[in-house]
């Protein structure tokens, strides 16, 4: 397969979510005491650091506090939902939360999509981010435009969850700028890999899937590292695919959009520039269809 090569000017990190839920609905249900939800318009405002509370002080099995968020338009089939949540304790596995649950609506018809947290083979993708905070990743199978988040009773493992916001993905941009056909010869010579960083059991299981039917990316990497007012991708795109990477601050700030198309096959870099980001540690993700990667950056103070 002859590669193609694309280089273009730097890319300007933005925190820009436009698919942020802003309408919400919330309920609790079934035998239980200090069932309730705490602040639900929190779950919709346009702060990370706010939240709604799903609690359960005590229930019988079946009993649930839930809080449905609904999203400014329909997100199409395979798209992803991002959904920020925090724990009254840090979180190490995501059995660890497998009472929370999640599923899809489309204008108040069920998509019959129920998803425990822990089901982590089942088109949910966790990320543990600083302390509490927790990142899921949510591939919907129908079209939509609802997201539910219950906390259920039962053989409870936690007994709140707060919901700092829900954003669906919004349509990405065709690949622009000249491509150069390049040979097969002609990869880029490789700086020091970093270690990927995984944060979900399911990202192994879908990595090993994936690799079995050959990975879409390929040779990912992310340089300088330490990073300052820019970092720079690489990588090698073996099939077409909507590639998005986003940085996510590990203390679960709003994240950074770095670039979302849909690319062609190819060898690609990618200068982003990150002047105007603060300085921390970030984990990279970068998404081609609904195949998973991550990496965690720094930048120094």
């Amino acid at each position: 397969m002859g590669c193609l090569i694309t280089s273009f000017t730097a890319i300007q990190a933005q925190s820009i979510l436009p698919g942020l839920a802003r309408i919400q609905t919330y309920k609790t249900d079934g035998l239980c005491v200090g069932c309730l939800v705490a602040q639900p318009e929190l779950a919709v405002d346009t702060s990370s650091t706010t939240y709604s509370q799903l609690k359960i002080l005590l229930g019988l099995l079946g009993a649930y506090a839930q809080q449905t968020l609904t999203f400014p338009s329909t997100g199409s089939t395979g798209s992803t939902v991002t959904l920020l949540l925090s724990f009254p304790a840090t979180v190490t596995n995501p059995l660890q939360v497998g009472n929370v649950e999640v599923a899809t609506y489309l204008n108040g018809t069920f998509n019959n999509d129920r998803r425990r947290l822990a089901d982590l083979d089942m088109g949910i993708f966790v990320m543990l981010l600083e302390g509490n905070k927790v990142m899921v990743f949510i591939t919907c199978e129908k079209p939509f435009n609802q997201l539910e988040v219950r906390l259920t009773s039962g053989l409870q493992l936690i007994g709140s969850v707060n919901i700092h916001y829900a954003a669906q993905e919004v349509p990405a941009q065709q690949v622009a700028g000249n491509l150069e056909k390049m040979s097969d010869a002609a990869i880029f010579a490789s700086p020091a890999l970093y270690n990927h960083t995984i944060y979900a059991e399911a990202a192994a299981r879908a990595g090993s899937t994936a690799g079995a039917q050959t990975a879409a990316v390929e040779d990912w990497q992310l340089f300088p590292n330490p990073f300052s007012t820019q970092l720079s991708t690489r990588f090698t795109l073996r099939k077409q695919a909507r590639v998005t990477i986003t940085l996510y601050p590990v203390n679960g700030a709003r994240p950074f959009v770095l670039t979302d198309q849909v690319r062609a096959p190819g060898v690609y870099q990618i200068p982003l520039t990150t002047a105007k980001l603060p300085a921390g540690q970030y984990i990279c993700k970068i998404m081609a269809g609904q195949e998973v990667h991550t990496q965690q950056v720094i930048k120094p103070e």
